[in-house]
């Protein structure tokens, strides 16, 4: 009896952890199932066109080089495509060209009365000031071609009354960038002609005091300068 009830009792034991083992090997199965199935690697999407940080894309690809973007100009490292510099617009594309034995070059468009001074090279010019000036009015008009920045001078006379600042000329001490008009006193107090945008000189280039200060003091003897109707 005694061996028939342990007999009995060993074959319950053995059913019921048969029973219990079943559903923990079902759900351990599941569980790498589902780690399969999470791991999985998926397709990266597509990227979208424009800036994504400092990268451009144009049809999914990263933009490289030099391109334009909308109506400025950018400079993208050529295998990374990554943003070096923004270059500007269409004026300061074209300036990029031109060498200067200064590391200074001025830039002067006519038809948008526009002065840009940039500091750098080759290929490497940045732009320092975009200023608005006064070029020569019809039968003065402004010589167009290239020159380079010869004498300054704090400021010089003209007229019976008037006075401009910090002139610094281009050809010789014929033609000169300087201030507006102001009235002949010690110090620049008293506009007395301030136009800017407009073809009105004898053929200097007018700027605003400021401006024309910025150029004098920051532009040295030597650097290149080119004048065109239009860049």
């Amino acid at each position: 009896m005694r061996l028939r009830r342990k007999a009995i009792i060993y074959g319950i034991s053995m059913v019921m952890a048969l029973t219990c083992f079943a559903p923990v090997t079902e759900i351990a199965f599941a569980t790498d199932d589902q780690q399969t199935q999470t791991t999985q690697p998926t397709k990266a999407p597509a990227a979208k066109n424009g800036w994504q940080g400092k990268y451009y894309y144009q049809k999914g690809k990263v933009v490289k080089g030099i391109r334009k973007i909308g109506k400025t100009w950018y400079e993208f490292d050529k295998k990374s495509g990554k943003l070096k510099r923004k270059i500007g617009d269409d004026m300061d594309k074209k300036a990029q060209k031109y060498k200067s034995k200064r590391k200074w070059l001025v830039l002067v468009d006519k038809s948008r009365h526009q002065v840009r001074i940039y500091k750098g090279k080759k290929n490497k010019w940045k732009l320092m000031k975009n200023a608005r000036c006064t070029v020569g009015a019809k039968g003065t008009r402004t010589p167009s071609g290239t020159f380079r920045i010869t004498r300054k001078g704090r400021y010089f006379n003209t007229g019976s009354n008037l006075r401009c600042w910090y002139w610094t000329g281009f050809i010789g001490s014929e033609y000169l960038f300087h201030s507006v008009l102001y009235n002949r006193n010690g110090s620049p107090t008293r506009i007395v002609n301030g136009t800017l945008g407009k073809n009105l000189s004898h053929g200097c280039i007018r700027l605003s005091l400021s401006n024309a200060r910025y150029l004098q003091k920051k532009v040295p003897g030597g650097s290149k300068v080119v004048i065109k109707n239009k860049f």
